[in-house]
């Protein structure tokens, strides 16, 4: 469907089935965001697959394209990307609100998407569940104990290490760096990062907003993310002065990618987003 009155958008409603009783609130409707500038169907059809599953249990399910991203032309209302993001959620909740009565809402996003997510429900009380897929995040002391310790198991960087072929021991030591071995190795940041937040301050504002708030909070953690995150409980390091309490469900999936291509992983995170949307009253 085409909608939107400051910016044309593009969505797919996928219906729940069973559809809910007339009688009550009925279950929040769920809506799915962009991976960066990949559209609607998700990376490996992953919002495809979150969609029907997850209308499977009852929930109205809304996947559509960011203004510029997918089957929805470039804006034209002259926001910048950051704000124009958040101005096509709040168009999109307007829209389901008008035409199918939902009132409350619960987004769902991989890595940028996950940081829009975030950041739209910071400023839309219609929104009751947020899940975050690999958000941006900051390292903590313990983060670089880690991967000391991951490093030190590998028999390829112990080798690098008494062979002086590290390049940081060269570095340290004054020795030259060959050319195809000077980069850091710490990954790619995530994409959209310069968009979304910039600093540990104001994602605590933000998820200390949610949590006043009451909103249920679904945050997800895969190996591709180690580069910044690697063991379970860093997220609650990263904001030791914010009590969730029992409104937040964490996980690290170690071995789980990314973009949860692996059937078996995807499997597991749809099941646990499933169970995780019907525990919201």
């Amino acid at each position: 469907m085409s909608y939107g009155q400051r910016t044309r958008l593009t969505g797919i409603l996928t219906y729940a089935d069973p559809a809910p009783a007339d009688d009550g609130p009925g279950a929040p409707c769920v809506v799915l965001l962009n991976a960066g500038i990949v559209h609607k169907v998700g990376p490996g059809r992953l919002n495809v697959e979150l969609a029907r599953r997850i209308a499977a249990e009852g929930f109205d399910v809304f996947r559509f394209d960011f203004a510029g991203v997918g089957d929805s032309p470039a804006r034209t209302d002259g926001q910048d990307l950051s704000a124009g993001v958040l101005s096509d959620v709040r168009e999109t909740l307007d829209h389901l609100e008008r035409t199918l009565g939902h009132q409350r809402f619960i987004v769902m996003g991989l890595c940028s998407g996950a940081d829009n997510g975030m950041r739209a429900a910071e400023l839309d009380e219609r929104i009751v569940g947020v899940a975050l897929f690999d958000p941006t995040i900051d390292r903590t002391r313990r983060w670089f104990w880690e991967a000391l310790k991951a490093k030190c198991r590998s028999a390829d960087y112990l080798r690098s290490i008494l062979t002086l072929r590290n390049p940081a021991l060269r570095r340290r030591l004054g020795l030259s760096v060959p050319a195809l071995e000077s980069g850091d190795g710490e990954g790619e940041q995530p994409e959209l990062y310069q968009v979304t937040y910039a600093d540990r301050p104001r994602i605590t504002r933000c998820l200390q907003s949610l949590v006043d708030r009451k909103v249920h909070l679904f945050v997800t953690f895969t190996g591709s993310w180690d580069f910044i995150y690697n063991y379970e409980t860093q997220f609650l390091d990263v904001y030791p002065g914010i009590s969730f309490a029992d409104r937040l469900d964490l996980s690290f999936r170690p071995d789980a990618d990314h973009a949860f291509l692996d059937a078996g992983h995807r499997r597991r995170l749809i099941d646990d987003l499933t169970t995780w949307c019907g525990a919201i009253p």
